[in-house]
């Protein structure tokens, strides 16, 4: 019994060691790198809000990348950190406000914006898993990514005129008085807190051009730059936005009618809408390899004697 015990062990510890051998040589052939990526991105947000029109805008990500090549396969993760800024135009709008002046009579104060864009900034940091692989200097890929929002900003800016609309007392509105707080159109800006969805997963790809050199240190660097598109499969609105959104515009009655504008996705007029960004450019990336090419390496057989 315990022969046939020690012929089975052989036998187990024979195999285990082949296989740990051709895994070794698999994983010795292979390479891993480390780099960074810098990325210029145009960051699109689509809705079905009827008032609105998407604009373009910038956006800039960097980023520390890690990828594993075996023969012309990639395989890149890491973890990065974006600026995106997608841009609104939002449709002309008409105001009014029922006032006192200083003398006690009734009139009404009416406005217009005009040429109004609504800006989200938002920071956010992403963990990529991307497969790819290149053929005679060209290279693809395509994946996805984990995004979460650390911070997000809104600002709106528009050109707002007034008038002073006083019915049967005066033959015409009042106009073109600034010092009784009617004026032709002049900018306004209002900024707050961006109310957004924290988490989003993007899908994507990338193609470009590789170029790979020997470094002073006999290494074999690798430069890429190519052309990348990612979308957003959720949505980037906040749930509570769509159950209880602030009015697009509020009256700011110590300054005339100075409105505060709330970003169109923090509004009751953007409805139930779902909003999904879309975001294209340009990346170059630099990756240096963890050790020495391995090609550059002999490998020699192993003898191993079981007893």
């Amino acid at each position: 019994m315990m022969c046939l015990i020690k012929t089975y062990f052989k036998q187990f510890l024979l195999v285990a060691l082949v296989l740990w051998g051709e895994t070794s040589v698999a994983f010795v052939s292979a390479q891993s790198h480390v780099g960074f990526s810098l990325s210029g991105h145009v960051p699109v947000a689509f809705d079905n809000v009827t008032i609105t029109r998407p604009m373009i805008n910038y956006g800039a990500e960097i980023g520390f990348v890690y990828e594993w090549h075996k023969n012309n396969f990639i395989l890149q993760t890491g973890i990065n950190y974006a600026l995106l800024c997608p841009k609104l135009s939002v449709a002309y709008q008409d105001l009014e406000q029922e006032m006192i002046d200083t003398r006690g009579v009734l009139f009404t104060y009416r406005g217009a914006l005009d040429n109004r864009t609504d800006q989200m900034a938002a920071g956010m940091i992403s963990v990529p898993l991307y497969f790819g692989g290149y053929w005679n200097g060209l290279y693809a890929m395509a994946g996805a990514k984990m995004n979460l929002i650390l911070h997000a900003k809104a600002d709106q800016y528009a050109q707002l005129k007034t008038v002073g609309d006083y019915h049967d007392r005066y033959y015409d509105w009042f106009e073109n008085m600034p010092n009784h707080g009617y004026h032709d159109y002049m900018p306004v800006h209002t900024s707050q807190d961006m109310l957004c969805s924290r988490l989003n997963v993007m899908v994507g790809a990338e193609i470009g051009y590789m170029v790979q050199w020997t470094s002073t240190y006999r290494r074999q660097d690798i430069m890429r730059i190519g052309l990348f598109a990612e979308y957003g499969l959720l949505d980037i609105r906040n749930q509570q936005t769509k159950d209880a959104g602030l009015p697009r515009t509020q009256p700011d009655y110590s300054q005339y009618m100075n409105v505060h504008m709330n970003h169109i996705y923090m509004s009751d007029e953007a409805g139930k809408s779902d909003a999904h960004l879309l975001t294209c450019g340009l990346r170059i990336t630099f990756l240096f390899p963890v050790s020495d090419d391995p090609v550059n390496h002999k490998h020699y057989p192993c003898r191993c004697y079981i007893y």
